[in-house]
């Protein structure tokens, strides 16, 4: 069993006179960067590094990665995989390695070439936004032309406000020297989140959305984009009804180019809303409520673009306090957000077990399978110390399982009151790499660090077998099937030098399945050792390759030759036939009077099967006989050339 052991006295202590749903109420009157007292009230922490003994009762099968690995406090990671090599990945946080006492809030990022094995060695975007050196709430974007971006609130030295500003990479996501304004002004910007259409047949594909609280006069969700890659951005609108109580917001798109926005919405004891766009972000309608949603943090959201049985499935995750305990909710919507279900518990802990689990993010692949990853209490001596969790579904969120990700436990020692672990974590799903990202302290002190794990995605298709027949000189493909998600089917492929493999035929799968399903293919073989591999293919493309079989030879228990064909023919036909051991082969053609007109094969041949072209371009029309020889073993057959 593993002993953990994080030095200096536990301490934890929270006093405070002022109400619970006056502290709520206030992420709603200012700024979330410039208000604590909610925060404080509502997740764990300690203002003095924590001491615990932890005998874990659960261990992670994932490989833990920390990107940021740097000795001072970075926390509130986003995370996004290149739509156009999902090789590439860029991880984007908050960064106070530059003070924490005053805290200064930079953005550092790191990048990986290899789907999030590997981590370049971390930095700080540059200092070039004019008057606002500090930056916080980073937010990662793609693009399908490789591009990457990172969205922030920007805090100007000068005026106080907080102004939105993007960073933008072309060299995917190396360094970060482009900066463009998104919204400025004599207000304070809040809680961005931004995404991008990234759907090849949506009229808006390549479009940038950016949703946001406005603290002016009023209080409102509000939204912009740009079409020109970041560099320009249109005039705000507003995305919720009313004028206040609205905080959190998280856009995303649909195959059909719709735009999504959720919040966190307070009414009553709080609600989880929804409003969309049909027109590209022009306008909006009415708000809906997804859920209520007592004590909630901020929503996050993804859409099913698998083009399978969910596809364009609307999917909203947040936490609230309904069962006593935070929990981890989602609602679904199938019909573009205009009903919902009913909130499903995702973790799968005890119901009001006094454990908590917090700040999900979800995503989905695209072939449709679903990922949530969420801070957890569970296994943990108190609240104060976490792990990170993910809830994994591929039947369209109807069940899920839950994996325990982190490899240590967290504490969630803050220094004071600015630098805490944030508001969010973060995971993208992408090309067969799941990337999670999220605020860990397992070196104890103040050290905060972003983690991520190496993470296999459920296989759209496991193959529990693939094996070969030998019948009547031909060969028979049969495969198994344990479980399967959006799968379209399997192209037979075949080879003779197990180099270059061709497409030979198709079988066409069951979608999804989680019974075993059992398959075949009949190939005549044409020589004596060729190769298969199956390349099975899910609905919008994706696919993958089972391992290669070789088929050492045809081998039949006796020799046959087969009838020609075409025959009649004219002038050119085939001849196939099958050796059942190795041996010398003789094969030659005759004319009615039994005078030999052509030797095809004299030579030592492998048991297998053989096809070759026989052309009569030079011979009259006629019947002929073509005979085979070997060992002991003759066999004529008849053709008839007719010209």
């Amino acid at each position: 069993m593993k002993k953990i052991l994080l030095s200096i006295p536990l301490i934890i202590s929270l006093i405070s006179t002022i109400s619970f749903a006056q502290r709520e109420l206030s992420i709603f009157d200012q700024p979330h960067e410039l208000n604590t007292e909610y925060w404080l009230s509502r997740f764990p922490h300690s203002f003095t590094p924590m001491t615990f003994d932890y005998i874990p009762s659960e261990f992670s099968s994932f490989d833990n990665i920390n990107i940021s690995a740097d000795p001072q406090p970075q926390n509130e990671p986003s995370v996004r995989i290149s739509r156009k090599d999902p090789n590439r990945v860029v991880a984007a946080w908050r960064d106070f390695r530059t003070g924490i006492n005053p805290p200064l809030r930079r953005i550092g990022y790191s990048f990986s070439t290899d789907g999030g094995q590997s981590w370049s060695v971390s930095q700080l975007l540059p200092q070039i936004i004019p008057d606002a050196p500090l930056s916080s709430d980073p937010v990662v974007g793609v693009d399908t032309s490789g591009n990457f971006y990172i969205y922030t609130v920007s805090l100007n030295e000068i005026t106080g406000d907080g102004e939105l500003w993007l960073f933008k990479s072309a060299d995917e996501g190396e360094t970060f020297n482009q900066v463009y304004e998104m919204a400025t002004g004599p207000w304070f910007e809040d809680k961005e989140w931004a995404t991008t259409d990234l759907y090849p047949s949506s009229p808006f594909v390549n479009t940038q959305y950016c949703s946001w609280t406005r603290f002016a006069a009023n209080t409102s969700i509000l939204l912009i984009k740009s079409t020109d890659d970041g560099v320009t951005w249109n005039a705000p609108v507003q995305v919720s009804d009313g004028v206040s109580g609205v905080q959190g917001s998280f856009p995303a798109t649909s195959s059909n180019g719709e735009l999504y926005v959720v919040w966190r919405a307070y009414t009553g004891s709080g609600q989880i809303r929804f409003d969309k766009s049909t027109d590209g972000g022009l306008t909006f309608g009415t708000d809906k409520i997804v859920s209520s949603s007592p004590d909630s943090w901020f929503p996050h959201m993804a859409v099913d673009l698998s083009g399978g049985p969910f596809h364009n499935n609307i999917y909203v995750v947040w936490n609230d306090l309904r069962n006593g305990d935070d929990d981890v909710f989602l609602s679904i919507s199938s019909n573009g957000g205009d009903t919902w279900t009913s909130a499903q518990r995702i973790n799968n802990d005890p119901v009001n077990n006094g454990k908590d689990q917090y700040w999900p993010s979800i995503a989905i692949s695209e072939i449709g399978e679903i990922v949530i990853l969420f801070y957890d209490t569970r296994n943990t001596p108190n609240n104060n110390i976490i792990e990170a969790y993910i809830a994994r579904s591929t039947d369209g969120g109807a069940t899920f399982t839950n994996e325990l990700v982190s490899t240590q436990p967290s504490p969630t020692n803050i220094p004071n009151n600015d630098v805490r672990f944030g508001d969010y974590i973060h995971i993208d799903f992408y090309g067969g790499n799941i990337v999670p990202v999220w605020t860990d302290e397992r070196a104890g002190g103040f050290d905060m660090d972003i983690y991520t794990a190496s993470i296999n995605p459920i296989v759209p298709v496991e193959l529990i077998s693939f094996t070969h027949r030998i019948v009547n000189g031909k060969v028979i493909l049969d495969w198994v099937t344990a479980t399967e998600l959006n799968n379209w089917g399997f192209e037979i492929q075949r080879s003779l030098d197990n180099n270059v493999f061709v497409t030979i035929g198709f079988v066409e799968g069951k979608g999804n399945s989680t019974i075993n399903q059992y398959y075949s293919y009949t190939d005549e073989s044409i020589g004596s050792t060729v190769y298969y591999r199956l390349k099975q293919m899910d609905y919008i493309g994706s696919y993958n390759y089972s391992a290669v079989i070789e088929v050492n030879g045809v081998t039949v228990s006796t020799i046959q030759l087969e009838q020609n064909y075409p025959n009649p023919f004219n002038p050119a036909t085939t001849i196939k036939y099958q050796l059942g051991n190795d041996g010398f082969v003789n094969l030659k053609v005759f004319n009615a009077l039994g005078e030999e007109v052509a030797e095809l094969v004299n030579e030592f041949q492998k048991g297998g099967g053989y096809q070759l072209t026989f052309n009569a371009d030079n011979l009259p029309s006629g019947m002929y006989v073509y005979q085979l020889i070997s060992g002991n073993y003759k066999e004529n057959r008849k053709m008839i050339l007719m010209k």
